[in-house]
């Protein structure tokens, strides 16, 4: 099979066009928000935007892990290995969990704002009622995301990725309609962040709508309360926990940085961080989604005794290749866009702009091995290297963060990826597949 082929064949090139256009468009309203943030309002409030519309980030690990259940069921289902029936039984008992959660948080949101603690919880002393407001608004949308999101695990699991790449379209319509409005009306400062969080609850319903419609189930027999709850291998401590603590691993080293930086740093570094931060999680977000579709791959090639160690090294090739260019591309765009979009009230300087080239790179040369690893046994492998990635990346990112700024926080997900994500879970890999066929 040829590169071209093989990369196309599991779902690659068509998952990284369809991410891209889609980014093209974030990418618009994100600079238009960044410009008119920083000139109408000034550097610290758009500093205070960035950190609020972190708190989407928090949706990965928020389903408790239970969505990695829901992927390998489906794609169990997909294959042919349960039925529907079996299928419908682990949505319907998820969806309960994750409902339960849901409620916990709208709570905690509601919570937050009631007791004005978002300022100290942010490290934000100069937030106001309106960014307190933003800021429950936007956790609330992520709580009531969670059963939603299961969606895209469907699609995960169906190997159709770039169709729920597709329908992000959804979030890319909602924002353009709420920043019209935004700055028709002349709103203030802390409305900004609306947009995205709303975008992301109906992005997440309308995909979840269509998703069980593609696995021939109706909408009314998943919302229901379940009383089952042993769900054999995609059940709790199979997989949800594992992969919980890999999520919240993740989150805490890559996606909550800007959080921890506020504590170390100034609203300046912050918001430097944040500018170069909307092209690295932008295209990160690309190089994750490109990797989805070798989760169910790997499963089935597995299954049938055909996956190598040259597959898997041939796709640790491919993503360094990607990481190298994304990486390039993303540095080269930060650093040359600040001064234009932000009219010079943000700068990024080159160290800042390399390191956060440097940390897609590292992201994207762990995907192989993630992705094979996705399982019972590998969930929980991943697990226990999540945790010292975790702690390394926050402590250095405070450390470093304190010194360095911007840089540092890049240079931070960096050093704890490369240390304990790419080198052990690669080494495993290869290792648990003996011979090469």
């Amino acid at each position: 099979m040829t590169g071209r082929n093989f990369a196309g064949g599991f779902g690659f090139l068509p998952t990284v066009s369809l991410r891209v256009a889609v980014m093209g468009s974030g990418f618009i309203l994100s600079m238009l928000s960044t410009r008119l943030l920083t000139t109408s309002f000034g550097v610290e409030s758009f500093a205070v935007y960035a950190v609020v519309v972190s708190i989407l980030a928090s949706l990965p690990f928020a389903d408790l892990g239970l969505g990695a259940g829901v992927v390998n069921a489906t794609s169990d289902f997909h294959g042919g290995r349960i039925d529907r029936g079996a299928l419908q039984t682990v949505l319907r008992t998820t969806v309960s969990a994750l409902s339960i959660v849901s409620c916990v948080l709208i709570a905690c949101a509601a919570g937050l704002f009631a007791s004005g603690s978002w300022p100290s919880l942010l490290a934000i002393p100069s937030m106001g009622m309106g960014d307190s407001f933003a800021a429950s608004f936007s956790l609330a949308c992520v709580a009531a995301s969670i059963p939603l999101g299961l969606g895209t695990r469907i699609y995960q699991g169906l190997q159709r990725t770039q169709t729920a790449t597709a329908l992000t379209f959804v979030g890319v319509g909602v924002q353009v309609a709420t920043l019209g409005v935004v700055f028709l009306f002349h709103l203030p400062a802390w409305t900004y962040a609306i947009g995205p969080a709303l975008a992301l609850l109906l992005t997440n319903a309308f995909t979840m709508i269509l998703a069980l419609r593609a696995i021939g189930i109706a909408t009314g027999q998943i919302f229901v309360p379940s009383r089952t709850i042993d769900l054999g291998q995609y059940g709790f401590s199979k997989s949800a926990i594992p992969y919980l603590i890999t999520l919240l691993g993740v989150t805490l080293t890559l996606q909550m940085q800007r959080i921890f930086l506020s504590h170390a740093s100034t609203p300046d570094e912050v918001a430097s961080f944040s500018f170069a931060a909307q092209f690295s999680v932008a295209i990160t977000s690309v190089v994750t989604l490109s990797s989805i579709n070798l989760w169910p791959k790997f499963r089935d090639l597995q299954s049938a005794g055909a996956l190598s160690q040259s597959t898997i090294l041939r796709f640790v090739r491919m993503y360094t290749v990607v990481g190298v260019a994304f990486g390039a591309i993303s540095a080269t765009a930060a650093y040359c866009l600040a001064a234009f979009v932000t009219n010079g009230s943000v700068v990024v300087s080159l160290v800042t702009a390399a390191t956060s080239g440097l940390s897609i790179f590292a992201w994207s040369v762990t995907r192989p091995a993630v992705m094979f690893l996705n399982s019972p046994s590998g969930f929980w492998l991943q697990a226990a290297w999540a945790l010292p990635c975790a702690v390394t990346a926050v402590i250095l990112t405070l450390t470093l963060g304190a010194t360095m700024g911007a840089a540092g926080a890049f240079l931070a997900s960096s050093i704890a990826v490369f240390t304990f994500t790419f080198a052990p879970l690669t080494i495993h890999s290869l290792r648990q597949i003996r011979r090469p066929r």
